[in-house]
């Protein structure tokens, strides 16, 4: 028997008789079945971090760069579209708005340290950390930084 849990918004929610039967054929699969699952956002991202990183250090005004930045953007709009299911996924889609809309100061600056705790940046750092587990800041993408 299944019920709505309104409270939540997700529809069906499972009954514990239901969920209890389902156990042994999750312990068969075991924890490698989870592990073979990769939140799909991932990919779009890395794709976006390679092209954005590219991008940032390509020459100006050049049709290739022009296609880039195109890709580059539809990769963006791909990832929201796509959205997370893990916290690795969260992970990614902060860092990818912080790249997009987070401080734009120099790194050291009197007015990043001020930047940095706006609310909406400090709430999007906070965000990444909870979902990352690293510390600090995400990384920003800076010129002659290319990351594999």
């Amino acid at each position: 028997m299944t019920q709505t849990d309104p409270a939540c918004g997700n529809g069906p929610r499972m009954s514990r008789r239901a969920l209890l039967a389902t156990l042994p054929a999750a312990a068969a699969a075991g924890p490698a079945a989870a592990d073979l699952a990769e939140d799909p956002v991932l990919p779009i991202y890395r794709e976006w971090l390679r092209g954005e990183t590219i991008w940032r250090n390509a020459p100006v005004d050049t049709p290739e760069t022009d296609a880039l930045r195109d890709r580059v953007r539809s990769l963006h709009l791909a990832m929201i579209e796509q959205g997370a299911c893990s916290m690795e996924g969260i992970a990614a889609l902060a860092h990818a708005m912080w790249v997009e809309d987070g401080p734009c100061s120099l790194e050291g600056s009197e007015y990043h340290a001020h930047e940095i705790q706006e609310s909406g940046h400090a709430m999007l750092a906070a965000i990444w950390r909870a979902a990352s587990g690293c510390e600090g800041l995400p990384p920003r993408i800076e010129r002659d930084h290319i990351q594999p």
